[in-house]
């Protein structure tokens, strides 16, 4: 750098603000380093300005390090900032990368080396673009200074004009055409690289792109002559071709031509460097002409002397002025830069710049100086006002009496302003800016001179803002570059869904710096949208979003697979479901993305903004169908992963439940041998107890004593039979059966276990009820399943109950049993899912979960039905209906 470095380092440990000092001297002689320990130091380094670098620690005494990172690029975009701590985190290096940090350095043993080579390549950087736009301008100035240096008659000038094209810029041919003296044709004054048989003379009327140029007043561009409407044939081995007006405010004096052997030789840029050199050309040529008329009138000499010396100091000025925006790239720099030149070459302290405010329709007061400084982001709509209509129109606007032109605003007048010029800023032909200055004084305008200089110097402006335009898409194309690499990374190390939902919306808020967005995900089942992830939303209204292909402006983008934009929802009636919320939320523009991978339609991501946003742009579109790409290979994986880890662990627990019923099946088996082995020890006890009833008289005590034993042999016989019953293997069987009948069986089994604990058991079966073809075992089990389900859901605070209740259906067709407890019921998110094999509440030690979906399964196969209601809190009831009769 020419200028001094100059380095702000803030950091509230003076031992550590020392260590950097020592380093940085050492390192950089003639460094001017500021050092701030807290928000009062930084707020004034912050508005004071110029640094090259910013240094912060992760703690910087009372700040934090990512705030002044963000502080710093908030005031100066291309700043480049270190962190320099040896108390950081993964997660503060992360963020502070997201918010624009140049380099990280930890602090080590020996720091300085480390910290003064990260100072040099964060440095090295800066300068390397830099100089890629001074080595552009610097052509230009070598070029343009040539000419004001040069003197003599017209033909001479023009040999060195095509001479100083050839050298500064190496295109292959140059020529320098001018008007005959009757304007009918133009004449070849000078030319390099042209071969022998280009004709030297062309008409105006006649054909070719020279022609075209001078009755037009415009440049005119053939990328590929062959398909130029006004090319005229010539050398064979031309393939592009440039054809420049040179004029002299609004008259056309002449014509630069530039030709090339290759297609497209002369990009955008060379196209507006040519045209700034050809107003300089056009301006020498013409000195060249005043210089020749004053040889001619000797009288007239010293006046044409004293013109053409204010004609090259203004040129002079203007070019000094170029060089001093040449190294600005911060837009708001540059802005300020420009507009202060600008009124120091029209010696006025009033003056303005409009740029667009977002809204095609509309443009922004971005920066302004003196009277106009009270307006900076007013807007006018085009064709409002002077700044208006030059934006519309294209062209400038002088005007010596503001007060009297009619369309001037009120309030710029109450201000007292007297005289106005506005100049359009274009790149290319598109107007991107309007450049205004301003006299008070009464009867002071600006003069001939002063509006050609304007003009000049509007046209330097215009390529300087431009180059600052590139400068921040490449560096924003850079940037939404290591977003796509930061959410690739993402993808590669996660395969969570919800991390990588969170990923893609942080990214696409951060880069596209949008109010709000999210993601509808695509449920294959029902084909529908369905919410997954948000950011920015002040309500949680549409997390309940769920929407069919085709509904709403989502709904269209899934189906049509293309992006839908809704630049004023306030105006638009597509998304009538949704409307009211995105009303709610102040939402204005809207997009809509599918995201498709592998062919498939993954889901939707929605942006949205409270204010006009316009996204579109080669670079801006490309980053978000690459974000869509992305974000679907993201959902695609996270959801590719997430369904095989369910089979994995369905898989798992089938093989337990499995395992489990192995063992039910094992227990079963060595109950019905226990049975077996009590049933014939019980047949003695009840032999025995009989005949002692037979021979004991009914008087003696022993006979009380005998008849208690046999009731109870009775009674354990009973239990063991049922036991055997249950477990002997099922036949599938259907016969008429007593329902009544089997579920007093049921409750031999279970009934004592039910009542412990004081357990309210109350029984109410019907008389007489019909009976119904089934298999009375099946029958059993599904009363002994729901029962004890219904002891299990009681609770410990309340008494418990257990009704059982049997009857014949309203219809008379079917018999219907009841089974209620007041225990603590099913939740909600459970009810869908009870009758589910292996599904339970009661955690893996006390269930299969293979009750509730055999007793559907038994009553399904007897054409039956089974259904329950559920209060959370207050029980649980569960209907059986089974038919009198079974249909073949």
């Amino acid at each position: 750098m020419s200028s001094p470095l100059r380095i702000l380092h803030v950091d509230g440990n003076a031992q550590d603000r020392s260590l950097v000092a020592d380093a940085l001297g050492r390192e950089f002689p003639g460094l001017h380093l500021e050092q701030i320990a807290g928000q009062e130091g930084l707020n004034r380094a912050l508005m004071n300005g110029g640094f090259d670098l910013v240094i912060t620690d992760h703690g910087a005494g009372q700040l934090d390090g990512l705030q002044v990172l963000q502080a710093a690029k908030a005031r100066w975009p291309q700043c480049s900032v270190i962190v320099f701590t040896g108390a950081g985190s993964e997660e503060f290096a992360v963020e502070a990368m997201k918010a624009g940090l140049d380099d990280y350095v930890v602090k080590s043993a020996r720091p300085a080396p480390r910290l003064a080579r990260a100072v040099r390549s964060t440095l090295k950087k800066t300068e390397a673009e830099m100089d890629r736009n001074i080595d552009e301008l610097a052509s230009l100035y070598r070029a343009s200074t040539q000419l004001i240096a040069l003197g003599g008659d017209v033909p001479n000038l023009a040999r060195q004009i095509v001479h100083a094209v050839h050298k500064e810029f190496s295109f292959d041919y140059c020529g320098i055409l001018l008007f005959n003296s009757d304007k009918t044709a133009l004449e070849v004054l000078a030319s390099i690289g042209a071969p022998g048989s280009a004709p030297t003379t062309l008409p105006l009327n006649g054909p070719g792109l020279v022609a075209a140029a001078a009755r037009a007043g415009e440049m005119i561009y053939a990328p590929d002559v062959t398909a130029a409407p006004h090319y005229l044939p010539g050398d064979p081995a031309i393939r592009s071709e440039l054809a420049i007006p040179l004029c002299i405010g609004e008259k056309v004096i002449g014509v630069l031509n530039l030709e090339s052997p290759e297609l497209e030789a002369f990009d955008e840029r060379a196209r507006r460097v040519m045209a700034a050199f050809a107003g300089s050309a056009a301006l020498a040529l013409r000195n060249a002409q005043l210089y020749t008329s004053v040889q001619r009138e000797l009288g007239e000499r010293r006046r044409i002397e004293e013109a053409l010396r204010r004609q090259n100091e203004y040129q002079t000025a203007l070019y000094e002025t170029t060089l001093g925006l040449m190294n600005r790239l911060e837009m708001w720099d540059l802005l300020e830069a420009i507009l202060a030149r600008a009124a120091q070459l029209m010696n006025t302290e009033n003056g303005f710049i409009y740029l667009s405010s977002g809204n095609k329709d509309e443009i922004e007061v971005k920066f302004a100086i003196g009277v106009h400084a009270g307006h900076i982001g007013r807007r006018m709509k085009l064709g409002e006002g002077l700044a208006g209509k030059v934006w519309q129109s294209g062209q400038p606007l002088i005007l010596d009496d503001y007060a009297a032109w009619p369309e001037h605003p009120s309030e710029f007048v109450e201000n007292g302003l007297h005289s106005i010029v506005g100049w359009p800023l274009k790149s290319g032909a598109q107007v991107v800016g309007v450049l205004g200055v301003s006299h008070l004084e009464e009867g002071r305008n600006f003069s001939n001179s002063e509006i050609e200089i304007l003009e000049r110097f509007a046209q330097l402006a215009s390529i300087v803002l431009d180059n600052a335009r590139l400068f921040q898409e490449a560096d924003r194309h850079l940037k939404q570059l290591q977003s796509l690499r930061k959410i690739d990374m993402t993808i590669t190390a996660s395969l969570d869904l919800r991390t990588t939902l969170d990923a893609i919306l942080d990214q696409v808020a951060t880069h596209f710096t949008v109010d709000a967005a999210d993601i509808l995900l695509l449920n294959s089942q029902t084909q529908t949208l369905e919410y997954a992830a948000a950011r920015g939303f002040r309500t949680a209204a549409l997390q309940h979003t769920r929407l069919q292909l085709g509904e709403g402006y989502a709904g269209r983008a899934a189906l049509q697979q293309s992006v839908v934009n809704i630049p004023n929802l306030l105006e638009a009636v597509g998304d009538l479901e949704r409307a009211p919320l995105l009303a709610e939320e102040g939402f204005v523009t809207y997009y809509s993305v599918p995201l498709i991978a592998k062919g498939q339609l993954e889901g939707v991501l929605e942006i949205f903004h409270r204010t006009p946003l316009d996204l579109e742009g080669k670079m801006m579109d490309s980053f978000l169908q690459a974000l869509a790409a992305q974000a679907a290979i993201a959902i695609d994986n996270a959801t590719l992963f997430d369904s095989l880890q369910r089979s994995i662990n369905a898989l798992r627990d089938a093989q337990m439940h499995l395992v489990r019923a192995a063992r039910l099946t094992a227990v079963g088996e060595l109950a019905a041998g226990v049975a077996h082995q009590i049933n014939n020890p019980l047949t003695t006890v009840i032999a025995d107890a009989q005949l002692l009833l037979k021979f004991v008289s009914p008087d003696s005590p022993a006979y009380a004593s005998a008849a208690a034993i046999f009731q109870a042999g009775w009674r354990a016989q009973r239990v063991v039979q049922r036991l055997l019953n249950f477990s002997r293997p099922d036949d599938d069987q259907y016969a008429p059966a007593d329902i009544n009948a089997s579920i007093v069986e049921a409750l031999d089994l279970v009934g004592a276990h039910l009542t412990r604990g004081g357990v309210d058991l109350q029984v109410t079966l019907a008389p007489d009820l019909p009976q119904t073809p089934a298999n009375s075992h099946q029958l059993e089990e599904i009363w002994i399943n729901l029962l004890m389900n219904a002891r299990d859901a009681l609770i410990d605070d309340r008494p418990g109950i257990i009704t059982l209740t049997s009857r014949v259906g309203q219809n008379g067709g079917a018999v219907e049993v009841e089974i209620s407890d007041n225990g603590r019921g099913i939740p909600e998110a459970d009810r869908m899912n009870i009758f589910t094999p292996f599904f339970t509440t009661k955690g893996r030690e006390r269930g299969n979960g293979l009750g509730l979906s055999v007793c559907q399964s038994i009553v399904q196969n007897h054409q039956g039905e089974i259904s329950f209601e559920s209060r959370a809190g207050q029980g649980t009831t569960f209907h059986i209906r089974l038919p009198l009769a079974r249909k073949m």
